[in-house]
């Protein structure tokens, strides 16, 4: 109850949600643009209830899994090491998702946002924030980068996460530029800079593992 009342600002952008929703519904067409591809078209079509309510639905089941984890982790305790980073990274991702709610609801509305260039610079700032916090994320089982190393060896999992941080935030970078460039391969190569960051993360936390051990 008290994380409930603590977080009235982000109650009242999930309302929000939903009253939007249920103020376009009734314009909305029975297929509404769900998911576009590398080349910015529309490849895939949900319901008038999905384009109006999925995105809110998925938002507040996220926001409620930032309530239920840390109260379930078995290393509950660490959560209030780096609470502050807890709270900005569910308030980035809820913001985030709204964000991709409104672009869903005006294609279904008839408007033509640039969808490539909202997503991919919404990405990116979320992997800056992501990559420039992960060295003060603490130990624990939900919110980081979980291998079965950084699991078993809390140095392990300090020393990964200063390490994979600034790749994360290059990761970002990549797609917040390549967001200017209008062609079916940017998308490719913002993803490979996330492939690559989540490599690199895990094969240096298995070598810092060995080394350690």
């Amino acid at each position: 109850m008290n994380n409930l009342k603590k977080d009235w600002l982000l109650w009242l952008v999930l309302v929000s949600l939903f009253v939007i929703g249920f103020i376009f519904y009734p314009q909305l067409p029975d297929r509404v643009p769900m998911h576009w591809n590398a080349s910015g078209e529309v490849d895939g079509y949900g319901s008038r209830f999905a384009g109006a309510f999925g995105m809110p639905l998925l938002t507040l089941g996220i926001y409620l899994l930032f309530v239920i984890l840390p109260q379930v982790d078995p290393r509950r305790q660490n959560y209030d090491k780096f609470a502050a980073v807890y709270e900005l990274l569910k308030w980035a991702i809820i913001l985030f998702l709204a964000v991709m709610y409104f672009v869903t609801l005006t294609a279904g509305l008839g408007f033509a946002p640039n969808v490539g260039l909202i997503t991919k610079l919404g990405v990116g700032i979320l992997l800056v924030i992501l990559g420039n916090y992960f060295g003060k994320l603490r130990h624990n089982y939900f919110v980081g980068i979980k291998t079965p190393w950084t699991l078993a060896n809390e140095e392990v999992w300090v020393k990964t996460h200063r390490f994979a941080g600034p790749l994360w935030m290059l990761a970002g970078l990549v797609f917040i530029i390549t967001a200017f460039f209008d062609h079916p391969a940017t998308f490719w190569v913002a993803m490979g800079g996330i492939f690559l960051a989540s490599i690199l993360s895990v094969v240096y936390s298995f070598w810092l593992f060995r080394r350690l051990s």
